[in-house]
């Protein structure tokens, strides 16, 4: 099982949300040769869904390795430690006093082609 820390890009990307006016931190695992995640990434780089993302949240991709070698499938933020049920796997979090605060979690891409999905 191994383990991927993204302690420091989240704090990174809720720095980002918060200097934004962001309510929401979406954290997307994805992995190499995965059709699911580079269909979510292609979703995810339409100019329509990044102005709908713009002021509602701060996207953080990241890859947990190669599928179909040492993928990992536990995430660590700083204490917190998420079991990956697949890829892409998408967390949404809202930023809040003491840090984040868990809303939901996405398995795959958005169904279809709209952007409000």
């Amino acid at each position: 099982m191994a383990e991927l820390d993204v302690t420091e890009q989240v704090r990174r990307a809720l720095a980002e949300a918060q200097g934004g006016g962001r309510p929401r931190v979406l954290l997307v695992v994805s992995a190499e040769n995965c059709p699911g995640c580079e269909q979510l990434h292609r979703q995810l780089g339409r100019p329509e869904v990044q102005r709908l993302l713009a002021d509602r949240a701060t996207v953080l991709e990241v890859s947990a390795g190669d599928l179909y070698d040492e993928v990992a499938d536990v995430v660590r933020i700083g204490h917190w430690t998420l079991n990956s049920p697949g890829f892409p796997t998408t967390w949404m979090f809202e930023p809040d006093e003491g840090g984040l605060s868990f809303c939901s979690m996405i398995l795959g891409p958005v169904p279809g082609d709209i952007p409000e999905a």
